[in-house]
């Protein structure tokens, strides 16, 4: 067994069970039971649910990691299970092959963005490599590079000037200061102490359109600064 700290901040666990390797990405350094129950839950899915529906085999993919992953990547990956078309979430696991896969995906981006569109392939080939089934090589569109607008010193300096006092000065100037909205609608008085902030959690929807608190989005976002 492997447990590797990635650039991202996150924690990839690896071990192999019976000639087959299993590998889990989590947002923080998992116990030891946390890691065997992982384990057992993945190679129990894989021996009951294997022949059964796509959709199915989703839904145990997501309960299998709804403890380890942020509420908002789970909400997240229930959307994209609502998303299937309904002849491919009624076949059979060992059933989709490259064409099938690249059908789905095919009709997926018809209405969706690039960037969804790579989510809902990465999350299938996930749920595929979760049950034995290996990665099948698709095609997704290529990743969008939107312009960036950036305001003149002029134009912020009038923004600043419109919004002092109003309702919006503390979390425009927070936004400023590089906090994302999540972590600006977290905070709270405890989070201050004299003029030094401490980011150490964020708030998301998870799939039952919940207000949930859990930790930064990744482990280097918990920090302090001086405002």
């Amino acid at each position: 067994m492997s447990v590797d700290r990635l650039p991202s901040g996150n924690y990839r666990v690896r071990q192999m069970v019976d000639g087959k390797k299993y590998s889990f990405t989590l947002d923080h350094k998992p116990t030891k039971s946390e890691i065997t129950r992982l384990i057992a839950n993945a190679v129990n899915s894989q021996t009951v649910t294997y022949r059964s529906s796509v959709e199915n085999a989703c839904k145990t993919y997501i309960e299998s990691k709804s403890n380890v992953l942020s509420p908002s990547t789970v909400r997240g990956y229930y959307s994209i299970l609502k998303n299937l078309s309904p002849s491919f979430a009624a076949r059979a696991l060992p059933s989709v092959t490259l064409p099938v896969l690249q059908a789905e995906i095919n009709r997926y981006s018809k209405d969706h963005s690039p960037k969804s569109t790579r989510n809902f392939a990465g999350f299938l080939q996930s749920v595929l490599k979760f049950y034995g089934a290996g990665l099948l090589p698709v095609t997704v569109p290529q990743k969008e590079r939107k312009p960036v607008y950036i305001p003149s010193k002029e134009e912020v300096h009038a923004i600043f000037a419109e919004m002092k006092g109003t309702r919006y000065e503390a979390a425009i100037s927070l936004a400023a200061l590089g906090l994302r909205r999540s972590e600006i609608c977290a905070l709270t008085l405890d989070d201050l102490d004299g003029n030094v902030l401490t980011i150490n959690k964020a708030i998301v929807q998870n799939e039952k359109k919940e207000w949930v608190v859990k930790n930064t989005k990744t482990t280097d976002s918990t920090r302090t600064i001086v405002i």
